[in-house]
């Protein structure tokens, strides 16, 4: 196992890949958290054509998040123009009735930057409707019991008993937390392409396979070694996530461990497929970014896929982050894990691929 613990020792001497593997991540929660505390003094204007108990729970559970303002459809644009409001919502009618049917209504958003003070709000309203979407499957259609657990929900706390499943709300801040986290794994796996490529660059990979030592048994020990750095992130940002941050991780955290040990096996395939694409670590080094960046944003890291166009949220069903997320999200929100077998096969194949594509220009190194 000298290539194991040879390949761990290089990558903890570099500064930097101990910044990408947990400073990354944490900064981005910290200021993820400091962002989702703050208390912006902005206006809401709502549109209620439903009018029902849930709508007004829900309308009033924005009164934390700014000022209410009731107004019409046709004066959201000239009050966002104005200045007088930030956000606009329009709750549709028949919402309630649609959602206890399981008919999955949306709430219109309308600003004029999404960047802005308005994504919080934003994203607890997407929250809001995964978390009323869930009540409803599990209130099996009473009503009586959809209000109760929606009433728990709004309250902050758990819900507790043989029908309804925990649907904490923070889920929702853990979630945006783990795409973070997802980002950084992606960008630490290339510092094991960076790795083979500069074994590679400086003959040592060659000098390693003339040696006892197999090609076989180098990169085996190498992928291990990169695997279980993954793993040491992953633990050490849960870690800080659970116990500083205080977040919510879900019911199951052994199932949240086992879909990013799924990704990391996806991470790694990657970094395998970049050394193929690429012919010196410079080339890695400015292809990385080209390809992780829109596939942490296609995949829902940054910001809801609902948020994107339709044809985007379409296109981000091409990468394998949009199906990491999905799954993390069905785990915090209460869903087991044969609930996700479709998204954690779609992931291994995505390794599969990328295993592939590392694999297709080989045959050089036998030249």
């Amino acid at each position: 196992m000298t290539v194991f613990f040879y390949t761990i020792k290089r990558i903890l001497k570099d500064k930097g890949q101990v910044i990408t593997m947990l400073l990354v991540p944490i900064g981005f929660i910290t200021l993820m958290m400091m962002v989702f505390g703050v208390q912006f003094n902005m206006a809401i204007g709502i549109v209620d054509n439903d009018n029902t108990e849930l709508t007004q729970s829900f309308i009033d559970s924005l009164n934390n998040k700014g000022t209410i303002k009731f107004i019409n459809k046709e004066e959201i644009q000239d009050q966002l123009l104005s200045g007088k409001i930030h956000l606009g919502l329009v709750i549709p009618a028949g919402f309630t009735k649609d959602t206890i049917d399981m008919k999955n209504p949306q709430i219109e958003g309308y600003s004029i930057n999404e960047t802005d003070v308005t994504v919080p709000v934003m994203i607890y309203i997407e929250n809001f409707l995964a978390s009323a979407k869930h009540i409803a499957a599990s209130s099996g259609g009473d009503y009586n019991t959809f209000k109760r657990g929606i009433n728990d929900y709004l309250d902050g706390s758990f819900i507790v008993s043989e029908i309804l499943y925990d649907v904490d709300k923070s889920a929702g801040t853990t979630l945006a937390g783990m795409g973070f986290l997802v980002m950084s794994m992606m960008f630490f796996s290339t510092s094991a392409a960076s790795i083979i490529m500069e074994d590679r660059e400086n003959k040592t990979f060659y000098r390693i396979i003339s040696a006892p030592v197999k090609l076989k048994s180098y990169m085996f020990q190498n992928i291990i070694s990169f695997l279980f750095l993954l793993q040491l992130q992953i633990i050490s940002v849960f870690l800080l996530m659970k116990y500083l941050f205080k977040m919510n991780m879900g019911p199951s955290l052994i199932n949240i461990l086992i879909v990013l040990f799924v990704f990391s096996v996806v991470c790694i395939a990657f970094a395998i497929a970049l050394t193929s694409l690429s012919k010196n670590s410079r080339q890695i080094s400015s292809l990385s970014p080209l390809l992780i960046m829109p596939m942490v944003m296609l995949g829902g890291s940054f910001w809801p896929r609902s948020m994107m166009p339709e044809l985007l949220i379409k296109i981000s069903n091409l990468v394998p982050t949009t199906w990491v997320l999905i799954s993390l999200e069905k785990i915090l929100f209460g869903k087991s894990i044969r609930a996700i077998t479709t998204e954690l096969g779609i992931l291994l194949l995505f390794s599969l691929v990328f295993f592939l594509l590392g694999t297709w220009k080989k045959s050089e190194i036998a030249d």
